[in-house]
């Protein structure tokens, strides 16, 4: 996985700060001049982490407050698997399992802690 420069609201835009992109607003495309550096490279759905913050910083359309440019890593995903499906040069497709046993020790293992960061 290689860094990736990107946008993030000048109030969070610290290293070690993790967001899971989830989309864009239609706004941000048909207005957005920096769209493509904003949200034009990052994989909806995937988890990245801020690793170094840049003086760069920007107005943005969306949201009342300015961003700056900062270098972001893409996370791995870590979830379980069935093991009939674990072996040497297995290709998994990822899907995110649907479970609502809050007391399950594999809880947090189904569900990305990220998304709450």
């Amino acid at each position: 996985m290689h860094d990736i420069l990107t946008l993030v609201s000048s109030n969070l835009a610290k290293v070690g700060y993790q967001f899971q992109h989830m989309g864009e607003a239609e706004k941000c495309r048909k207005s957005c001049s920096l769209y493509k550096v904003c949200i034009g490279n990052l994989r909806r759905g995937s988890i990245y982490e801020v690793i170094e913050v840049r003086d760069k910083v920007h107005p943005c359309i969306l949201i009342d407050d300015k961003v700056n440019v900062v270098k972001v890593k893409e996370l791995p995903i870590e979830t379980l698997i069935d093991s009939r499906s674990a072996f040497e040069s297995a290709i998994i497709t990822y899907r995110q399992h649907k479970c609502s046993e809050i007391a399950c020790s594999n809880y947090n293992t189904f569900f990305d802690r990220n998304l709450e960061k």
